[in-house]
């Protein structure tokens, strides 16, 4: 078991937090994301206000079930830590990536990785934000399998999300992650 909520923070910028969105339409979807993952020390040098920075990122997720408080699957908070800590303390996060969770995003879930990939549901007025006169990229978080991952790791990013809307019939269901099996084989 990690200890990631007492391990982590430390090596985290101070002004860190994880935001909570209760559910509302049109998604009726609990909504997690990261807030001052970057810095503006994160910056490269004669690149104008952070275009084309991967470093200056943010990240957001979404449940269909609200995070439990409790260390393990299901605490969306711990997991945006974590996720946070990896990107401060080991590779920076970046498109297309694909992160290993150590275990379950959520209880009974075969989803133990997470995708790195555009805001698709809320669109490109979300991925670029404006914030202190520095762009910053909101990356979606989607949950997805071993099987997913290796897929990914061998095909592609590109090959494994137009999988996924080919086999959901042009519309995952990524908010049903906790039951939802592998697209990889079907």
């Amino acid at each position: 078991m990690h200890k990631w909520l007492d391990d982590t923070l430390k090596d985290l910028p101070s002004d860190f937090r994880i935001f909570e969105f209760e559910p509302q339409e049109p998604r009726n979807v609990w909504t997690y994301a990261t807030c001052c993952m970057w810095q503006k020390s994160d910056m490269s040098p004669g690149v104008p206000n952070g275009r084309n920075q991967n470093d200056l990122i943010e990240l957001h997720l979404f449940s269909s079930e609200r995070s439990t408080y409790k260390s393990g699957p299901g605490n969306h908070i711990e997991l945006l830590q974590y996720l946070a800590h990896y990107h401060r303390t080991n590779e920076r996060i970046a498109l297309s990536h694909c992160i290993p969770f150590e275990r379950p995003w959520q209880d009974e879930s075969e989803c133990t990785y997470g995708l790195i990939t555009y805001p698709y549901l809320d669109g490109p007025k979300l991925e670029m934000m404006e914030l202190e006169d520095v762009f910053v990229q909101c990356l979606w978080v989607v949950p997805i399998t071993q099987a997913e991952f290796d897929f990914q790791a061998e095909i592609g990013t590109y090959e494994l999300e137009k999988m996924f809307f080919e086999v959901a019939n042009e519309r995952v269901d990524y908010l049903d992650t906790p039951r939802r099996k592998s697209f990889v084989g079907q």
